[in-house]
């Protein structure tokens, strides 16, 4: 199943628009009780599924004279990282955009080259191109990546080297997608999803090939109304393999490229970042006249406990909206954000599950205050299917509206908290916080920064707690070495949780200096919180 949409039976009332959780509130001098550990399964939840594309429709690349041509275009990425005595491999798709210089437009979270732990990942990036005539099992090329836009998933490589490591002499002669207008496409075109086909060791076949597949927009996720950041939902289910893929129009023009909600090798891809989006990222890269490998921004936040019941699980923080429609019987929100006005009667919210297994009890646990809402939160036993977008609403049918405060939203997934984000009604009185800012060189398997450094680190990193971020617009930050600037970070958008465990860093491939490093956290152009520390 490509995508569900779980809407869940209210505890007081069923509304016949639809099944929104409304109840009465419990106030914020109530005591908490018991209810926290011992959460109630509510009754079934209804599952809305879309209508599957039908299997013809997804075939090797042999079929029309117009898909050999586009073909020529797609790339197949393998990335070899050899960290430890255990070789992992990423294995994903790509398109041409310069085919002379050798650049390909692909997913980020496939090339990303940063360990979980901060460090930066021993990887090799091998290019697989003429994937029509061939399994695409021995590379051509090696390339580097040059350009990113982390936060919306998407990557540049530039081909550098034959696969031998022989240097490249002259221009390449390779054939690149020509590129189409992603705002002219309607819900009624029938796109070309093109990817590199490859399957794991728990599949039973062995095939290595180029796939198309023919299928249309189911709807859009308009992530940022104001800054046109979008994806789109397609009715198709594709490999992991497909991520970075290129998809075009009607016409054999590029209008997307197929990105995960996270990379993992069990799970489906189902969605396109559109051309409009990456355009900025495209032009700065080509027009460039040095194109050569650049240190991408290291962050992360969101922290999230091991799902341990089932390999490769993951559940998304949750996103909030005041702005929300309904296709097909299924809600879709638009243009999340964490701070609403006095008044508001609704709030929708929405998060993805991925690899959760089956019979897993989920729990969504709403506190105001952090006094939990008992009558708002829900449960549901998960029926196994690979990946979902859950999305519902509270609300409370008066006038007067949600209670102003400060709210939170907790994913449990069996009694163990995987997942939460926070929202704010009403003013906000307070500007971000920072505490408990501490410097390190590792992040543990649980996500925390293990304070101080031992050996000769190749990479220094800040991690704080931030609160208080419902307003906060834009980040970025420094890092200097004996008080001269090392790295400075691109400006980016503040994406995750108001109330946030977040770590910002620097790495590099050699040993870092002996001398003062120092790192500065800014929040719409201010300092929030900086850290120095002494390496020796």
């Amino acid at each position: 199943m490509l995508f569900t949409r779980l809407f869940f039976l209210t505890i007081s009332a069923l509304l016949l628009c639809s099944c929104d959780k409304t109840s009465e509130l419990i106030p914020g001098g109530a005591t908490l009780t018991s209810t926290t550990n011992n959460a109630q399964i509510t009754p079934t939840p209804i599952i809305l599924t879309p209508t599957p594309e039908p299997k013809l429709s997804k075939t090797k690349i042999d079929i029309t004279e117009q898909d050999q041509l586009l073909a020529q275009s797609v790339i197949k990425i393998q990335v070899e990282s050899e960290n430890s005595s255990i070789k992992k491999t990423r294995v994903g798709s790509g398109v041409l955009i310069d085919g002379k210089k050798g650049l390909i437009l692909t997913s980020y979270s496939l090339v990303n080259p940063y360990q979980a732990n901060g460090s930066i990942s021993n990887d090799t990036i091998y290019i697989s191109t003429g994937l029509i005539n061939s399994d695409g099992l021995i590379p051509d090329y090696k390339a580097i990546l040059v350009d990113a836009e982390v936060q919306l998933d998407l990557a540049i490589l530039k081909i550098n080297q034959t696969y031998d490591g022989d240097k490249l002499e002259n221009e390449l002669e390779l054939r690149a997608a020509v590129m189409g207008d992603s705002d002219s496409v309607e819900f009624s075109d029938r796109l070309r999803l093109f990817a590199y086909e490859h399957f794991t060791d728990l599949t039973p076949t062995d095939d290595h090939f180029l796939t198309v597949t023919l299928t249309k927009i189911k709807t859009i996720r308009k992530e940022n109304i104001q800054s046109n950041i979008e994806k789109w939902v397609v009715n198709a289910e594709l490999k992991y393999s497909a991520t970075g893929g290129p998809v075009f129009n009607g016409g054999g023009e590029l209008v997307g490229i197929l990105i995960p909600e996270q990379y993992s090798l069990i799970a489906p891809v189902t969605q396109i970042r559109p051309l409009s989006v990456m355009k900025e990222l495209i032009e700065r890269t080509i027009q460039t006249s040095k194109i050569e490998q650049h240190t991408m921004p290291l962050f992360a936040g969101g922290i999230q406990k091991k799902i341990n019941f089932t390999e490769n699980a993951w559940i998304g923080t949750p996103k909030f909206s005041d702005q929300a429609s309904y296709t097909d019987n299924e809600l879709y929100l638009t243009n999340y954000h964490n701070h609403f006005p006095s008044g508001i009667e609704n709030i929708y919210f929405e998060y993805c599950l991925q690899n959760l297994g089956e019979n897993i009890l989920v729990e969504e646990r709403w506190y105001l205050d952090d006094i939990l809402q008992d009558s708002l939160s829900a449960s549901y036993v998960w029926n196994g299917k690979t990946f979902a977008i859950i999305s519902d609403k509270i609300g409370v049918p008066s006038s007067s509206g949600l209670p102003s405060g400060n709210w939170k939203l907790e994913i449990w997934a069996n009694r163990i908290l995987h997942s939460q984000n926070s929202l704010t009604i009403g003013e906000l009185s307070e500007k971000p916080k920072s505490n408990n800012a501490k410097l390190g060189s590792i992040i543990s398997k649980d996500g925390i920064l293990i304070q101080g450094i031992d050996g000769t680190p190749k990479q220094i990193l800040l991690q704080s707690q931030l609160s208080k971020m419902e307003m906060a617009k834009k980040i970025s930050w420094i890092v200097t070495h004996n008080d001269k600037l090392k790295y400075r970070s691109p400006t980016l958008d503040w994406s995750e949780a108001p109330n946030s465990e977040f770590w910002i860093g620097y790495a590099q491939k050699e040993a870092l200096d002996q001398g003062i490093w120092s790192l500065k956290f800014f929040v719409d152009g201010l300092i929030l919180t900086e850290g120095t520390i002494s390496i020796h």
